[in-house]
């Protein structure tokens, strides 16, 4: 509760870039799960441009598990409610963070929201496919 307070004076983008992605390089790769669920819940509050911010700046940090025992971008795993199953690298991809986002006692809806608004993928691009064929 006292780090929402101490959150909620700084810029989100600021709060991301200055506190949380220096801790969670540190952590191993559940704990770093949990910890930026956690994140990603608090931000639920935060207006969407806010929100695809975060995700811009989440981009090219590897965090979360897919179903295939990776670890990928934001951007690069797959919404497991809303993405083509029919595709094996959708289903490699698919982010697999149930167990974490119980675990952590969060409230997956604004969880999900918040991955969506950050650009978690829901449908396949010209680029999965053309990786899919090879």
């Amino acid at each position: 509760e006292h780090l929402r307070a101490v959150f909620a004076s700084l810029a989100p983008s600021k709060v991301l870039s200055d506190v949380v992605l220096p801790v969670a390089k540190d952590l191993e790769e559940a704990e770093k799960t949990r910890f930026l669920l956690a994140f990603l819940e608090w931000a639920g509050s935060l207006k969407e441009t806010e929100i695809k911010e975060l995700g811009n700046q989440l981009a090219t940090f590897k965090w979360i598990p897919t179903e295939d025992g990776t670890v990928h971008e934001v951007k690069a795993c797959f919404d497991p409610e809303e993405s083509p199953e029919s595709f094996g690298l959708v289903r490699q991809r698919r982010a697999k963070i149930g167990p974490s986002v119980t675990e952590a006692g969060l409230r997956s809806d604004v969880v999900w929201r918040v991955l969506r608004t950050c650009g978690i993928k829901r449908d396949i691009s010209w680029e999965d496919a053309v990786e899919e064929a090879e």
